[in-house]
């Protein structure tokens, strides 16, 4: 896990996601290369046709947030919801608590049996892309974990994951959960705005 990472998070409208920016006609429309990722989830998740698939998906993910910062700085029509910074501030956590969260929470799904895998509304958390369409069900995985008996338990391993003895590098299971809270609010408000949602990452 690196250690210096920084994640934007920004919101997008369902307008600009779907059709781009119009003052920006030459940057196409996030649409566009989430369809072909999503259909290279899906690929995965049958296990067919691999070969140079993994390297097609990266260059994909790299195309998303690439479109995003141009939104950001050259169309200066997005701004992040939240930052996620090397230091964290008050409001927000370390980055690090927040991937730390996220790698964690991806082995307890892949361990979970078939039957209740079943009972897990969504399963892309550990993504860097969502369309509007998926608002909702993002938010029920997380209205979901905040009740699941086990949540507890997972900001533990998250914040074991995150810290390194001996560095200075200190996760606590009470920023692990800070991150899920704050993570957890900001799917509330784009579910509301039926936005999709964007993670940029930033190795500083």
């Amino acid at each position: 896990m690196p250690i210096d990472t920084q994640i934007s998070s920004f919101s997008i409208s369902a307008e600009i996601w779907n059709n781009g920016c119009t003052e920006l006609p030459d940057l196409s429309a996030l649409a566009i290369a989430v369809k072909d990722a999503l259909a290279i989830e899906r690929r995965f998740d049958k296990k067919v046709n691999l070969r140079n698939e993994h390297r097609r998906y990266t260059l994909l993910c790299d195309r998303v947030q690439g479109i995003v910062e141009e939104l950001h700085y050259r169309g200066n029509r997005l701004n992040p919801d939240l930052v996620w910074t090397i230091d964290g501030t008050r409001e927000v956590p370390r980055a690090r608590a927040y991937l730390a969260l996220m790698y964690v929470l991806v082995d307890w799904m892949r361990a979970l049996s078939p039957a209740d895998k079943k009972a897990i509304p969504y399963a892309r958390a550990p993504s860097i892309f969502f369309p509007p369409e998926h608002a909702k069900a993002h938010l029920g995985l997380f209205d979901f974990l905040s009740r699941h008996a086990r949540i507890s338990s997972l900001f533990d391993l998250a914040a074991q994951k995150a810290s390194i003895p001996g560095s200075g590098i200190r996760i606590s299971s009470a920023e692990c959960q800070q991150a899920f809270l704050v993570r957890h609010g900001l799917l509330r408000k784009i579910a509301t705005q039926n936005c999709g949602l964007v993670d940029v990452l930033s190795i500083e």
